[in-house]
């Protein structure tokens, strides 16, 4: 039997704050992505997410939902999660070893939205890995 590809694909060009620069081309690339995706895969096996749906919540329940918690996803099929928007490099918070926090930046990051944080993607992906295996490709 031919291996399964299960994949999330985020794209975000509009940002719902006006602090934030909006992009182009991001949505168009994850949509590149997903057509790409689609000749492999079928398409109940990739969610995207773009713009307005690419909150905070919404990818990390996406991540949950599709990946983490998606009986079909058996182990050691390949997974991918793309993302195409803003990154920023953050300041260490007070009190941590002193390192910059790396972060994706969700459509509604704000003032009460935290980023994403490389943190918080290394232990997705490394539940990810322990649960479903390591046939894991990230482009972010």
């Amino acid at each position: 039997m031919a291996q399964k590809i299960f994949a999330i694909v985020i794209g975000i060009d509009q940002y719902k704050s006006k602090e934030i620069s909006n992009l182009q081309g991001c949505v168009r690339d994850a949509a590149s992505m997903q057509e790409m995706l689609s000749h492999y895969s079928p398409d109940a096996q990739i969610t995207s997410i773009t713009d307005a749906e690419a909150t905070r919540a919404g990818i990390l329940q996406a991540f949950e939902d599709h990946l983490l918690n998606n009986p079909c996803l058996k182990r050691d099929d390949a997974i991918v999660v793309y993302f195409a928007g803003k990154g920023r490099r953050l300041p260490a918070p007070e009190g941590a070893s002193g390192r910059d926090v790396d972060i994706l930046v969700p459509y509604d990051y704000g003032e009460n939205v935290p980023g994403i944080s490389d943190t918080m993607i290394h232990s997705l992906l490394s539940d990810l890995a322990q649960n479903k295996g390591t046939n894991i490709v990230g482009y972010f």
